[in-house]
């Protein structure tokens, strides 16, 4: 299927490996309703019924296979064989419902969630002795339904101090993947009268959606006493730019392709920032 939400027509797109040309085209219209603009049934190739659970929409893990995986991990078990034990329960990958790759996925997930013995903890204690140091150290610690440790923020009372006068832009970066948990570090940085770069807010997260980073977003912004930048610069993930809207709707956003792709960085004199005023 394809939907087009302005309108415009796009580049015909097949099969890539059978060349099937069946789609479905629909336009989205200014009072939100639909209309099929084109729809083509004729298939090239036989149609089975038994590939439906492979499609997107019908595929999912229910919440006794993640139990069972996350188990399985937790002994020791290789995330093939860990997968290959499912199916085998499942009566074969067919019945699986979902791919295998998403199993693989699901456990080096839930990986990064289990820190270490203590680890947690420590993180917890550390901040604590800060703040009780300086009270305007602010920290955030966000945790899963199970009680772990998913994502945490943390900002220094002279970051907060230096938000105060220099707010005008950011740069929000999640490039980072740091410590052997491989959880993404992202970073606040502005600029200073000097043009210099000051570090304003850091987190370390588990994953990378919309959810988590309107989490950031709303914790940074109670740290900064509720003080919107008026612009940020990010790189092309759509996820952040959709939290930035919901929680800063009048910051602008920039995206930066020179600063966050290395390769384009190097082949080119200068970096691109587009804006996109919202």
């Amino acid at each position: 299927m394809i939907f087009d939400k302005s309108g415009s027509s796009k580049a015909n797109k097949t099969s890539k490996r059978v060349g099937c040309t069946a789609r479905l085209n629909a336009i989205r219209q200014d009072n939100g309703s639909w209309i099929i603009s084109k729809m083509v049934t004729e298939h090239n190739h036989e149609i089975d019924p038994t590939f439906s659970p492979l499609m997107a929409a019908h595929r999912q893990l229910n919440v006794h296979m993640k139990r069972q995986l996350e188990a399985n991990d937790i002994a020791g078990i290789r995330p093939c064989k860990n997968v290959r034990i499912c199916e085998v329960q499942s009566g074969g990958q067919q019945n699986l419902g979902c791919l295998p790759r998403e199993c693989r996925n699901f456990v080096d997930q839930r990986r990064r969630l289990r820190l270490g013995d203590g680890d947690a903890e420590a993180i917890r204690q550390l901040f604590c002795r800060l703040q009780l140091k300086d009270g305007n150290f602010f920290y955030s610690m966000d945790l899963d339904e199970d009680g772990r440790l998913r994502n945490v923020l943390w900002i220094h009372p002279r970051c907060r101090a230096a938000y105060e006068e220099f707010h005008d832009i950011l740069i929000f970066d999640t490039t980072y993947l740091i410590n052997r948990y491989k959880m993404p570090f992202a970073s606040i940085v502005g600029v200073n009268h000097h043009g210099h770069s000051i570090l304003l807010g850091c987190a370390l997260v588990t994953h990378e959606d919309a959810e988590l980073f309107r989490w950031i977003f709303q914790n940074w912004l109670q740290a900064m006493n509720g003080v919107h930048p008026n612009a940020i610069i990010t790189d092309q993930c759509p996820s952040i730019n959709l939290a930035i809207r919901d929680v800063m709707p009048n910051t602008t956003i920039g995206t930066a392709y020179g600063i966050f792709c290395p390769k384009l960085q190097k082949n080119s004199s200068m970096s691109t920032i587009s804006i996109d005023a919202v």
